[in-house]
C-alpha cells in the first residue's frame, strides 16, 4: 500500500472514544504487508495508539517526501523562543549565548515578538503562548539559553535567573519551545515556527496550515507537525521493519493531550522487536512518558537527540545512535525520571552528551547495570 499526502498527514485518526461495547477507537495498527507513506505533515497521526506488529513500514515527511508541495527550509538565521503563560513574565528577558569555545562566542538578545491563545479541545482550558525573536549567527555550533530578571541588565554566564544546559545548535529547526523551568534549569525542545493564529489552526503550513493544527491535538498546537509517527497515547513496535525519514521527530508519543475517553495519554514508546531505522532533524524517538527499548534493533542514523523520554529504559535492544546533540536524554528534573541500561547493546556517537539525565537525584539519574555500552561524546 502507498499513501501520498501532498499537503497534510499520511494516515490520521481523530476519535479516541470508547465504543458502547468497550472497544477503544483511534488506534492505527500495522499487522503486515508493505506500507509506504509520503506526507507533507505527519506520516501517521493517531488519536490513541500506533501498533506495529509486523510487515514493512516506510515513512517520509515534508522535504524527505518527493510529493510534498510545501517544503520547510532547513537553513535559517531567524530563530524564535516559545514560552507558555505559566513561565512568562514581563520581568523576564531572554538571551542566547552562542559559542564554539571560551574565547569564541556571541551574546544575542531576544526581543518580544507576539502572543497567541490556543482554545484547546472542547472541555479543556485554553493556553496562551508568548514568542520572542532573534537573529542567530551562523558561525557557532553550541548554545545556552539564559533567562534574566529585570534587575539583571547585563548578560552573564554567572548571574542569571535560569538557563538551559549547553547543547548543539539545531540548524534544521528555528524555534526553541520552553517546556519547563525548574529552579534555575530551563528545559525545552526544538520545533518549527509558523505564524500563530488566535484560537484557530496553525497558519503557514503546507496546504494552508490545516493539518497538524490546534484543533487536532498537537503538542505544539500552534505549529504544524512533520513527525514520522505521532500518537496521543502510546507507540508500540513489536515486530517488522520500520524506516522513517522525517523532518521532525521520527517517533513521538504525547502525554498532555486530553483524550476523548476523558483521560490523558501516557506518552509512552515501547520497542520490543523488529528493526527500526530512524532519521530525523530533531529527536529519533521522543516519549513524554517512558521510552522502553527491550528488544529488536534500533538505528538512529540522523538526529538532534537520539532517544528522549521522561524516563529511558534500555533492557535488551541493540541500539546504535549518531546524534548532533545528546545520544540519550532523560527530560525529568525529579526523582521519577532517569536512564536505566540493564541489558542489550548500546553504541552512541554524540555531538553533545552521550547520555544526559536532568534528574535532581544524583544516584538515580543514570544507572548502567548490564549489557555492553560504548559511548563517544564530542560535546562541549
Amino acid at each position: 500500500m502507498k499513501a501520498i499526502s501532498t499537503s497534510g498527514d499520511g494516515l490520521k485518526t481523530k476519535d479516541s472514544n470508547v465504543t458502547s461495547k468497550g472497544n477503544q477507537k483511534g488506534t492505527v495498527t500495522i499487522e503486515g504487508g508493505n506500507v509506504s507513506i509520503y506526507a507533507s505533515c505527519d506520516g501517521i497521526d493517531s488519536a490513541y495508539n500506533v501498533d506495529v506488529l509486523g510487515g514493512e513500514l516506510n515513512i517520509y515527511t515534508n522535504k524527505y517526501s518527493q510529493y510534498t508541495e510545501g517544503v520547510i527550509s532547513d537553513t535559517t538565521t531567524v530563530n524564535y523562543i516559545k514560552v507558555k503563560s505559566s513561565y512568562y513574565s514581563t520581568s523576564y528577558r531572554y538571551a542566547f549565548y552562542f559559542y564554539n569555545s571560551d574565547s569564541d562566542y556571541a551574546w544575542v538578545d531576544a526581543s518580544y515578538y507576539t502572543s497567541a491563545t490556543d482554545r484547546g479541545r472542547p472541555g479543556s482550558s485554553s493556553s496562551t503562548y508568548y514568542y520572542y525573536k532573534l537573529e542567530r549567527p551562523s558561525s557557532y555550533g553550541y548554545f545556552v539559553l539564559y533567562r534574566f530578571t529585570a534587575s539583571q541588565t547585563e548578560n552573564s554566564t554567572t548571574t542569571y535567573n535560569a538557563k538551559t544546559s549547553s547543547a548543539s545548535v539545531n540548524t534544521s529547526m528555528d524555534m526553541f519551545s520552553i517546556t519547563s523551568v525548574s529552579s534555575s534549569l530551563i528545559t525545552g525542545d526544538w520545533a518549527t515556527y509558523t505564524a500563530p493564529s488566535q484560537g484557530g489552526p496553525g497558519q503557514g503550513g503546507p496546504g494552508q496550515g490545516g493539518p497538524g493544527g490546534m484543533e487536532e491535538g498537537n503538542t505544539d498546537k500552534l505549529d504544524y507537525s512533520t513527525k514520522g509517527i505521532k500518537a496521543s497515547n502510546k507507540i508500540n513496535i513489536v515486530a517488522g521493519t520500520v524506516y522513517i525519514n522525517s523532518f521532525d521527530d521520527s517517533l513521538h508519543a504525547n502525554s498532555d493531550v486530553l483524550l476523548d475517553n476523558g483521560s490523558y495519554g501516557t506518552g509512552n514508546v515501547n520497542i520490543s522487536g523488529g528493526t527500526v531505522t530512524l532519521l530525523s532533524n530533531d529527536d529519533g524517538a521522543h516519549a513524554d512518558g517512558v521510552l522502553t527499548a527491550s528488544g529488536g534493533t534500533i538505528r538512529v542514523e540522523r538526529c538532534y537527540e537520539g532517544l528522549e523520554g521522561l524516563q529511558v529504559l534500555c533492557s535488551g535492544a541493540n541500539i546504535y545512535i549518531v546524534s548532533s546533540d545528546d545520544g540519550i536524554n532523560s527530560t525529568s528534573t525529579t526523582s521519577e525520571g532517569g536512564i536505566i541500561i540493564s541489558d542489550g547493546t548500546l553504541y552512541v556517537y554524540a555531538g553533545g552528551d552521550g547520555i544526559d539525565s536532568n534528574s535532581t537525584v544524583s544516584y538515580k539519574g543514570i544507572i548502567i547495570s548490564g549489557g555492553k555500552s560504548i559511548i563517544i561524546s564530542n560535546g562541549p
